[in-house]
């Protein structure tokens, strides 16, 4: 009985350790392989014409439960476009509204009707703590730094010239008039939580936009 009652236990440690690293791989899996690089501008433009869900509770901090839960649903079904920031070594997808699945392979849109290029174009993604995949290099953005986005038509660069540290509840950072205080130009602001301090804060990046170019895969792999 007790051999048995050994075994069940080790099975279980065994099982409760298998699950603890796979909520953690799953997003480093995804964060080294972008989804979207193998969807095409078509797509992209018809995923976008889908309804528009969205759950920002889904924005809380993520925990093994809910990777293990969703992973199985990650797919390229609402990838509206892909975000790359060559000098942090970031290429993620960018789907269309705020989801678990959504979130655990790459970037959302938090507004039904934000357009690339235009006003504030607003996205978040997670922070991971203890490997730095998804969203948690957007925490070190340094003024300066090159933010693109494309939806495979167009390219969309954008440069970061601020910085905000906010409470959980800061929805005007997602105001479009928020391009006011950037001389009136199209901005991209960049979400995610503030976990080295305070995992109820949220820090924004915010970059204006530079120019806009016709897609060119090369260009990417050239940066």
């Amino acid at each position: 009985m007790r051999k048995k009652f050994g075994i069940f236990l080790m099975t279980l440690g065994i099982l409760l350790f298998a699950s603890y690293f796979a909520g953690r791989l799953i997003p480093i899996y995804y964060s080294d392989n972008d989804i979207s690089k193998n969807i095409s501008p078509e797509q992209m433009q018809a995923n976008n014409n889908k309804k528009f869900e969205s759950d920002f509770n889904a924005i809380n901090s993520i925990s093994t439960k809910t990777t293990l839960s969703n992973f199985t649903s990650i797919s390229g079904k609402d990838v509206i476009g892909q975000i790359i920031i060559p000098d942090f070594d970031l290429s993620l997808p960018i789907h269309r509204g705020v989801t678990d699945e959504h979130l655990l392979s790459g970037a959302a849109t938090m507004k039904e009707d934000q357009k690339m290029g235009e006003r504030n174009y607003t996205l978040t993604g997670h922070y991971m703590k203890r490997n730095g995949s998804l969203f948690s290099k957007v925490y070190d953005l340094k003024k300066g730094t090159k933010v693109y986005i494309t939806d495979k038509r167009n390219i969309y660069e954008y440069e970061i010239v601020d910085r905000k540290v906010t409470d959980s509840y800061a929805f005007y950072m997602l105001d479009d008039d928020r391009t006011e205080i950037y001389d009136d130009q199209p901005i991209i602001s960049l979400m995610t939580c503030d976990m080295p301090n305070d995992p109820d804060n949220r820090v924004f990046q915010i970059g204006k936009l530079v120019k806009v170019f016709k897609y060119d895969q090369k260009y990417f792999k050239q940066n």
